[in-house]
């Protein structure tokens, strides 16, 4: 089917919905004819996505590695964006995947012959590009060193990112004219551009309409299991109100406003009151913790006592009373620190009221800095109003290899986007992958070692196992854990003390990258790991055994409660399913892929193996390490 495009710009409505459905039918039986594997899910998908946005309905579908998700919803969004003049906004989870994603978009609309008619564009956070006001009084080479490092590696320094540069500052920035940000901010509201390529947070805040940009259609959402997540950290703040008092002080006190000082001053001290009110009750949860840490995450505490509200109405009156009687100075960043002032009176006023709107926590860091973070408890009807309230004539397209917690079963992804009960999302059957896991994958399950619980001996006998395992395959394994304090032991008792097996160990920023391309090339080193159970793909050799130091079980803490509470107890199942899929999914990356998955938890046997066994399609399970070295022997390069 070849159709004139510059006639069907003007005539867009000839082209019917079952032409659309041709072309896209015809892309994916002609792909061997574009130097391309033929696959039929993938051909199975596109077709499911496009008759589900041309009924104007949403899709979901789980596809497995090796179905081609990319270009099974690229092909179906590309033609709409030019046969219906509809715009696309692509989203997935980091800016690694946006770059895989713009060039898999280049490809298809190279295929297409539509690369010079439909343009696109990629959306990034502030924080992802320099800011050359706050590097003003840095040196040349200072300069030039930061620059550097963000041409090579995208990294910013947080100090020196373009975060809360807002567009009242920009307009009347010195440095617009040669501002990164600056050039691709205007893009959003470039009308001749279709598609839109941008990360799950960025994702969010265009939803929540906190982000301005041209109206769109149709969402695709890539690496969709990730998306609730990332709308609980989008909306979850920092108490910061003594940072903005602090910032409005200082420029009051710059313009000899006495009155307004005075009144800046009132409000920090009734908030450093507030403050310490909320940490004694964080010391108290902290002391019933039968754990012996410095450093605690989403602690729970309780913040309903008769003190908290008394000092939150006091301070709701206050800062009220403060913006009524509005000062005569006004400027773009005075605007700006009143707004982010006035949304805190949102969650004073939930304080005040002993409200069930908002659920506080802290983070107590090397056991003194105490920070305190609020979101709100209902995300459930945040999700609905994003999609089904605010969004409500836009069609989305949820993907991902790990939406399913047992087969085809996809109902803990919709609740948790309150979609569970929409009239228009349509469902496909999970698409799984065609790799042979029954020949070239054996799951290995530890039967006899401690339970976790018991923590001395459980990492005693943990290294033990990992120490014989990576013998056995000498290397070339990714050791995943839940516990950064788990990692760190291993790691310290593992280096140097395994002979010419190489004990790696995550980083942080730019670092990974380093640290990832040694793993792939030295391949007699092992890799342990927080972070890596998703977003690693390193195909061959140089990764043939995952060991996984136990089941990761998401940490029971006040985010997990507050989910448990809303969607009941199966939460914890659920999640540790869908990340294992995800930790089991880095081995096996291409046709000719090999290798072992071994699971150092007595739980995967005794008490889940009906669950996890989704996660293992068709591989062949043991419990015999000698079948471990038989697999070795047989097809592992060593």
């Amino acid at each position: 089917m070849n159709y004139n495009f510059g006639w069907i710009e003007e005539n867009s409505n000839i082209i019917s919905d079952s032409d659309i459905i041709e072309e896209v039918d015809n892309f994916f039986k002609n792909l061997q004819s574009k130097g391309l594997e033929y696959r039929q899910e993938q051909h199975n998908m596109a077709l499911d996505i496009i008759k589900s946005i041309l009924k104007k309905h949403h899709r979901v579908v789980e596809a497995g590695v090796g179905i081609g998700k990319t270009y099974a919803y690229l092909v179906p969004m590309v033609l709409m964006s030019k046969y219906r003049q509809k715009t696309v906004l692509l989203s997935t989870s980091s800016i690694s995947l946006e770059e895989q994603l713009e060039e898999n978009l280049k490809k298809v609309l190279d295929m297409l012959n539509l690369t010079e008619r439909v343009k696109y564009t990629v959306l990034k956070g502030q924080r992802n590009y320099l800011c050359e006001n706050k590097m003003d009084l840095l040196s040349v080479n200072e300069k030039n060193s930061l620059k550097k490092q963000y041409q090579k590696d995208k990294y910013v320094k947080r100090e020196y990112n373009a975060e809360n540069c807002v567009s009242k500052i920009r307009n009347a920035c010195s440095f617009k004219n040669s501002c990164d940000y600056f050039k691709d901010y205007k893009k959003r509201n470039d009308s001749s551009i279709r598609i839109f390529i941008c990360n799950h947070n960025f994702l969010i805040s265009v939803l929540s309409k906190e982000a301005r940009m041209l109206d769109f259609d149709y969402v695709v959402c890539d690496e969709a299991h990730k998306l609730s997540d990332v709308l609980i950290d989008c909306k979850t703040k920092k108490l910061t109100l003594s940072e903005n008092i602090e910032k409005l002080s200082i420029f009051f006190s710059n313009n000899s406003d006495d009155q307004t000082l005075s009144s800046c001053k009132n409000i920090n001290n009734i908030y450093n009151i507030l403050i310490c009110q909320l940490e004694k009750e964080v010391l108290k949860a902290k002391a019933q913790v039968n754990v012996d840490l410095k450093e605690y995450d989403k602690l729970e505490f309780n913040y309903k006592t008769f003190e908290i509200q008394s000092c939150a109405q006091i301070l709701c009156g206050t800062i009220k009373d403060f913006i009524k009687n509005r000062f005569s100075v006004t400027s773009s960043e005075i605007e700006d620190m009143i707004s982010k002032i006035e949304e805190d009176i949102l969650i004073f006023k939930a304080l005040a009221n002993n409200s069930e709107d908002y659920l506080l926590y802290a983070n107590i860091i090397n056991d003194d800095k105490i920070e305190i973070y609020y979101m709100p408890q209902n995300t459930h009807d945040i999700a609905h109003h994003l999609i089904t309230v605010n969004n409500k004539y836009k069609q989305f397209v949820f993907t991902s290899a790990t939406l399913t917690t047992s087969l085809d079963d996809y109902s803990y992804f919709l609740n948790n986007l309150a979609l569970e009960d929409s009239k228009i999302v349509d469902i496909s059957k999970s698409y799984i992958s065609p790799y042979d896991y029954e020949n070239n994958m054996l799951i290995y399950l530890e039967k006899f070692i401690a339970n976790p619980k018991k923590r001395i001996e459980y990492r005693h006998e943990v290294i033990s196992r990992i120490k014989n395992l990576i013998q056995i395959t000498d290397g070339k394994a990714l050791i995943l854990f839940t516990s950064k304090g788990d990692l760190n032991y291993v790691y310290d008792n593992l280096n140097n003390k395994c002979g010419n097996i190489q004990i790696l160990k995550q980083a942080q920023g730019s670092s990974q990258d380093k640290v990832i391309a040694e793993f792939k090339n030295n391949t007699n080193s092992v890799l342990l790991a927080t972070n890596y159970w998703e977003g690693i793909d390193v195909q061959g050799v140089s990764l043939s055994h995952i060991i996984i130091a136990r089941l990761p079980f998401p940490t029971v803490d006040a985010i997990s409660k507050n989910k448990e509470r809303i969607y009941g107890r199966d939460i914890y199942l659920n999640e540790m399913i869908i990340k294992a899929k995800q930790g089991i999914g880095r081995l096996i990356r291409s046709e000719t892929d090999k290798g072992i998955i071994s699971i150092l938890d007595s739980r995967a046997e005794r008490r889940y193996l009906n669950e996890l066994k989704e996660c293992f399609y068709k591989s062949k399970i043991t419990f015999d390490i000698k079948d471990i070295e038989n697999f070795a022997e047989k097809n592992l390069i060593k």
